[in-house]
């Protein structure tokens, strides 16, 4: 599989959008290897795969959020050109806009597992806060990088379409939830529960109330098991 998805990765880079399709469906859109768990990895070939598998998956993402302005901001052509590539991907019928320029909300499976790749985040965000040695700084640190925390800013907003400055949540507001400021000083609060922290973050990312992704996971009890299961192991 690695060369097979090293090949697609530099077909992307030459514009053959069959192998954005294809590297979807191996790897899936979102949850990239980051480079906190590429240094993590035991041996230069585990390594070297995890590697390809990030490059591959985050030409994907560029190409699916080129899609994602052009079907809201390109001339007409550009926008039904785009608009027919995203509905070729289940998980990106999420970046169009709904009629009346509501944003798509996304399926109760889709949420769910969003919920659960949060709720492991977090987890191990806290642990990761605790565990890092060094200054609180340092803790600090080490947490945005190894989880991402502004990239996940970045794809909240990128699935509510909301212009790049505005935001609608900031890494100051992520890192709070955690009780810290980006400085590594505390915020005084108490810490929020991993499972928490992923209803406000999987709320802002499908334009949902924080009840209700608690009711759409609370809906599906056996898919929310295995999906704890997978995600605490």
């Amino acid at each position: 599989m690695p060369r097979l998805v090293a090949h697609l990765a530099l077909k992307i880079g030459e514009g053959n959008i069959d192998a954005v399709f294809r590297v979807i469906r191996i790897l899936g859109l979102w949850g990239a290897p980051d480079d906190y768990a590429i240094q993590q990895a035991p041996n230069p070939t585990a390594k070297a795969i995890l590697r390809v598998m990030q490059i591959a998956q985050r030409r994907a993402q560029d190409k699916v959020e080129e899609w994602a302005g052009d079907a809201t901001f390109g001339s007409p052509a550009d926008q039904q050109r785009a608009r027919r590539l995203l509905r070729r991907i289940p998980d990106a019928l999420m970046l169009l806009p709904a009629r009346g320029g509501r944003v798509g909300k996304g399926s109760p499976f889709v949420v769910t597992h969003a919920y659960w790749a949060e709720v492991f985040r977090w987890t191990q965000a806290r642990q990761l806060l605790h565990r890092w040695p060094g200054s609180r700084r340092d803790k600090v640190d080490a947490v945005r990088s190894a989880y991402d925390v502004d990239g996940l800013c970045r794809e909240i907003r990128l699935r509510r379409r909301v212009d790049p400055q505005k935001g609608i949540v900031t890494e100051d507001q992520l890192l709070g939830y955690l009780g810290v400021h980006p400085d590594g000083t505390l915020t005084g609060d108490q810490p929020l529960p991993p499972e928490q922290i992923a209803e406000i973050v999987v709320a802002k990312m499908y334009n949902l109330t924080v009840p209700r992704v608690a009711n759409l996971v609370s809906d599906h009890p056996r898919f929310a098991l295995l999906q704890g299961e997978l995600m605490t192991r």
